[in-house]
């Protein structure tokens, strides 16, 4: 193994550690002794509460703007108990830890008893769009080129009635 490959490893195995708790709280990780496990695991706490900060923004931002009405601001529960009892599993962007904060969300939220009638439909939208954009990224090219037509070919820009201009111009358009 190169210097340059061991040194690949390492990172990988570090920032598999400040991103899920299980692996951190493994064996397998804690016989590497790479850094203090104290430190790591508050850097860790940090990076999931500034991620899942992030995605409760992005994804509750419609809830965020009723806060005025309902007093209960979805970020909030990242300074709950709630979140603390999580963070021994949280594994950062998997759908189960993506799922679990947006229940703590919807819950915070939704105790509000606010006079919006659409509160718990707006609320479920937003916990689906979180669950959607969770997990790994599904790919479908097979690495063979493909710009996303589905069929190896490149995509054409043109397209529509205007699409023989181009092709009168450059077959390759």
């Amino acid at each position: 193994m190169t210097q340059a490959s061991g040194d690949r490893a390492v990172q990988d195995r570090v920032i598999r550690a400040l991103a899920d708790a299980r692996y951190r709280a493994s064996p397998a990780w804690q016989a590497y002794h790479l850094a203090d496990p104290d430190r790591v695991e508050r850097y860790a706490r940090f990076l999931a509460r500034h991620f899942y900060y992030e995605r409760i923004v992005q994804f509750f931002k419609y809830s965020r703007s009723l806060a005025r009405i309902t007093g209960r601001a979805p970020e909030a529960v990242l300074k709950g108990a709630g979140f603390d009892l999580l963070l021994p599993s949280v594994v950062l962007g998997s759908r189960g830890t993506a799922q679990a904060v947006a229940r703590l969300v919807v819950a915070h939220v939704a105790a509000a008893r606010a006079p919006i009638p659409y509160l718990a439909d707006l609320l479920r939208y937003e916990e689906a769009m979180m669950l959607v954009e969770a997990g790994p990224r599904v790919w479908r090219e097979t690495g063979k080129g493909e710009t996303g037509n589905g069929k190896g070919e490149p995509q054409r820009p043109w397209k529509g009635r205007y699409s023989w201009i181009c092709n009168t111009i450059s077959p390759r358009c």
